[in-house]
C-alpha cells in the first residue's frame, strides 16, 4: 500500500536576511519555479533550506480585492490577533492594521 499524505493548504509567510535577498536576486529562475510559479523553489533548487510548519489554525488567502476586504474586516473587528494556538498578540495601537490591494 503506498504512503498517502493528506493535502495541505499552503500559506506563505517569508522572512529573509539581506544577504540572502542579494544572492537570490542574482539567481536565474529554475525549471521547477517556472513550472509551479513558486518562488521558494528557486531557493530550494539552489541548495537553500526553508522551514515549514503545520498548524490547525485557519488562514485567509488574499488573491482578489474581495479577499482583501475580508481580511481588512478581520483586522478591524477583533482586538486580538491569533498567532498560534494558545498565544495571542493584543493590538495596543490605536491605529488598526490595514492592507492595501496593489
Amino acid at each position: 500500500m503506498p504512503f498517502v499524505v493528506p493535502p495541505l493548504k499552503h500559506v506563505g509567510m517569508y522572512g529573509y536576511g539581506r544577504q540572502f535577498l542579494l544572492d537570490y536576486a542574482k539567481m536565474e529562475p529554475t525549471p521547477a519555479e517556472l513550472t509551479e510559479s513558486l518562488e521558494q523553489l528557486r531557493a530550494l533548487e539552489n541548495g537553500y533550506t526553508i522551514r515549514v510548519i503545520t498548524t490547525d489554525q485557519r488562514f485567509v488567502g488574499v488573491d482578489t480585492p474581495e479577499d482583501l476586504e475580508r481580511v481588512n474586516n478581520i483586522f478591524q473587528n477583533p482586538r486580538r490577533i491569533i498567532l498560534q494556538k494558545g498565544h495571542t498578540m493584543k493590538n495596543s495601537s490605536s491605529r488598526q492594521p490595514h492592507i492595501r490591494w496593489r
